[in-house]
């Protein structure tokens, strides 16, 4: 009889299971499918419109290029861009390839884990709802756009899968090509490898010493032979100070997530009741493995909040959170619905009291999050929406840069606000300097000179994203004068604003509803004529 009922459970968890998926599924195109572009995808559809026009951008001085994986991402994405006419149906198409490695990825830790792989499935359910409701991260990075850091996410996924085989030279290698694709992700998960690597090679010092042969091989390749990468720089020279001057790094600065009183209870209480499974429930050593990952990944997610409350911002200037928040609700979250699993399969066997103690605190714990995300679904999407939809901010914009495609040189540098991610793309023309992308190979007092003239030759006041706030005021109030010496120094044709200025009236050419172009050339004839 108990083993027909357990046969009955089995057939009914394969169809929740696939209804799972489909779920899963259905959320991913729904939130991320959206046909809009993100900046960072921007950036390489830009990298390929620059190699299918030679003279375009020449002037911008953000855009330099260097041997970074981002070179290699672009020319992977190139067949794609290139083929395809409509861009955001190529970056659509590139984003679900990226998550099909992304998800083999993290089944094949699961695998490795010895985790059933309907368990992995709602595992990445529970996840999902919970980032995207309690301020993780996550499905910003993790579950993203067409970008490198999707790739080394998996990779650094691979590599923990590994070393839990024990294939340890294969797990150095996962990690240092996880380090190459994407410093901040693959750079910081290879950190909390090694010393879990180290810790066990105590013993056996030799068996796991060469697994950081590959690793130091790419290390020594990217760093020694000019492929540098701005976040490699960082991360090898950590000149904190100098980084903040600098804004090196700046949109790696952003703590938000680490305001949210709520989202740290919750962060912290399902990191130590896993912990606790881990330890002292199971004896699948894989998962003890895993379970010193977490808590690696907990420290740094507690060197955060300190880091925030204290306003130490040299620390947050190294930002290892993302991987962090990312990681270990990942990983619980599948841990959690397998042992979920787990006591569903075996509820009419009579379980242990540290099984029955350690499944209802961590009930109690997911609950919460659980509820803000069914909540959050559906209050959510319609923001989630949004932008498929379009607003009057996005409508006017549309406008503008159609204007600026149909109506100005394509070799014209346009002065805008740096902070404008999407001008690249949507605008096909030079800006003077971008505040998303820090340049490569080059010195960065040049960028900050530039990001210093937009704002009116006046420090920044704000850290990371603060600066943009200063942009936005300085950079549309900038004088005749200083527009002049703008024009002399980096050759710009064209000024666009969000206000329209009584003293620009005799150059405007362009009035939207948000946005306005001034023809500085027009400007200047004017102004030696008067």
């Amino acid at each position: 009889m108990l083993n027909k009922t357990l046969i009955e459970s089995e057939t009914h968890i394969d169809k929740a299971a696939f209804f799972l998926f489909l779920i899963i599924a259905i959320y991913l195109m729904v939130v991320h499918l959206s046909p809009t572009i993100g900046s960072n995808e921007a950036v390489y559809v830009l990298q390929v419109m620059k190699w299918a026009n030679p003279g375009l951008y020449t002037n911008d001085w953000s855009l330099n290029l260097s041997n970074s994986f981002g070179v290699y991402f672009s020319a992977f994405s190139y067949p794609f861009f290139s083929l395809i006419e409509d861009k955001i149906l190529a970056v659509q198409l590139l984003r679900v390839i990226l998550w099909g490695f992304l998800i083999f990825s993290i089944v094949n830790l699961t695998s490795a884990m010895k985790i059933d792989l309907r368990a992995s499935l709602f595992g990445i359910l529970i996840f999902l709802g919970i980032q995207n409701n309690i301020g993780l991260m996550a499905g910003e990075w993790l579950f993203g756009g067409a970008e490198q850091k999707v790739i080394s996410y998996g990779l650094s996924f691979l590599a923990l899968s590994a070393m839990l085989k024990q294939k340890y030279a294969l797990s150095g290698l996962f990690s240092g090509l996880a380090f190459f694709t994407h410093v901040i992700v693959g750079g910081w998960s290879a950190i909390g490898l090694s010393i879990i690597v180290l810790a066990q090679g105590r013993k056996e010092f030799f068996r796991y010493a060469y697994s950081a042969v590959p690793l130091a091989l790419v290390t020594f390749l990217i760093v020694f032979s000019g492929m540098k990468h701005e976040d490699i720089i960082l991360f090898a020279d950590l000149d904190v100070a100098e980084s903040l001057v600098t804004f090196r790094n700046p949109h790696h600065l952003n703590a938000s997530v680490f305001t949210t009183t709520d989202a740290a209870i919750i962060m912290f209480g399902c990191l130590v009741l896993i912990s606790y499974n881990c330890w002292f429930v199971n004896s699948n050593k894989e998962i003890k493995y895993i379970s010193y990952y977490l808590l690696i990944m907990g420290t740094f997610v507690a060197a955060g909040f300190v880091a925030h409350k204290f306003k130490y911002f040299d620390l947050l200037a190294l930002y290892p959170y993302r991987v962090a928040a990312v990681t270990w609700p990942l990983i619980s979250a599948i841990y959690f619905s397998n042992l979920l699993l787990h006591s569903w399969r075996k509820r009419q066997v009579i379980l242990s009291k540290k099984l029955l103690l350690s499944f209802f605190l961590s009930v109690i714990v997911i609950l919460i999050p659980l509820t803000y995300a069914f909540y959050g679904w559906i209050s959510d999407t319609p923001k989630l929406l949004e932008g498929t939809k379009g607003n009057a901010q996005k409508i006017d914009d549309n406008k503008t840069y159609a204007w600026i495609k149909n109506h100005t040189p394509i070799d014209s540098v346009v002065l805008a606000n740096p902070c404008r991610g999407d001008f690249w793309f949507s605008a096909e023309r030079a800006m003077v300097v971008n505040f998303k992308l820090t340049p490569v190979n080059i010195n960065y007092h040049e960028w900050y000179r530039r990001m210093f003239t937009l704002n009116r030759s006046k420090d920044f006041a704000g850290n990371g994203f603060g600066a943009c706030a200063d942009l936005d005021q300085n950079f549309n109030a900038l004088s005749e004068e200083q527009l002049k010496n703008i024009q002399l120094l980096y050759r710009t044709d064209y000024y666009l604003s969000d206000i329209e200025r009584l003293d620009l009236y005799r150059c405007l050419v362009f009035r939207g509803e948000v946005n306005f172009i001034y023809d500085l050339a027009v400007c200047d004839i004017r102004a030696k004529i008067e």
